[in-house]
């Protein structure tokens, strides 16, 4: 499923700051949005490659029953996704089995539906900071207490938010080339180029992502560097 398109690319005014998840903007189920979020400070959520991984499993643990993603990338000090958020049937379903008592009633089902996808991001980032902390011999907030969230709507800025997320390590001075950072979705789009769209050579690692049916131009678009 690709989401109904719009705009085409991303005025920094149009973010809204989410000063904590309890009072941020709802992502609402079938809906595409951005979604980043930075370090405390000048710290670093991520020290070593073994921290990639455990937040990119933690990640997937914990957004995968609300949200598809289509693009991600993790840096040392911050990371983006884009992500769909799943339809209110599929969360619906999510939340009787996770949290019974939620759907009490009708309207308390209805109430944790449109809840779903911030609750859970939020539970992402209460679980990686324990985590870290305990492992780093470290206390206080690891994230930033203001999040950015933004609706995409349009083709050309859903392709446009790949490349963006895809090509952000070389706008940080992290690498020359997206292809040259470990931490991203660019390797499993580029896999997708290379095989005509086809994902029976992805390994089990990335079919996790969502990768809607893109004509050849729109993956190239997806895949674009500055020049």
């Amino acid at each position: 499923m690709l989401c109904v398109f719009k705009t085409t690319w991303i005025p920094v005014e149009t973010y809204f700051t989410m000063p904590s998840h309890s009072t941020a903007p709802l992502m609402l189920p079938g809906r595409c949005y951005h979604y980043y979020t930075r370090a405390n400070t000048n710290e670093n959520l991520f020290r070593s490659r073994r921290n990639f991984s455990y937040f990119l499993q933690r990640y997937r643990h914990f957004t995968n029953p609300v949200c598809r993603t289509f693009a991600y990338c993790m840096m040392w000090d911050h990371f983006h996704v884009l992500i769909l958020v799943r339809s209110e049937a599929s969360i619906g379903e999510f939340i009787k089995l996770k949290y019974p008592g939620k759907a009490s009633s009708p309207t308390n089902l209805e109430h944790a539906i449109q809840h779903a996808a911030n609750k859970e991001f939020a539970n992402l980032l209460n679980s990686y900071a324990q985590a870290f902390n305990k492992y780093h011999g470290r206390r206080g907030r690891l994230f930033s207490a203001t999040h950015q969230v933004r609706e995409v709507k349009g083709r050309k800025d859903f392709l446009g938010m790949i490349a963006y997320i895809h090509n952000n390590p070389v706008k940080h001075g992290f690498t020359d080339r997206p292809a040259n950072w470990d931490y991203n979705s660019y390797h499993v789009w580029s896999s997708l180029k290379r095989n005509s769209g086809s994902r029976s050579t992805l390994s089990a690692n990335q079919t996790w992502l969502a990768i809607p049916a893109l004509k050849p131009n729109e993956i190239d678009a997806a895949l674009k560097e500055p020049r």
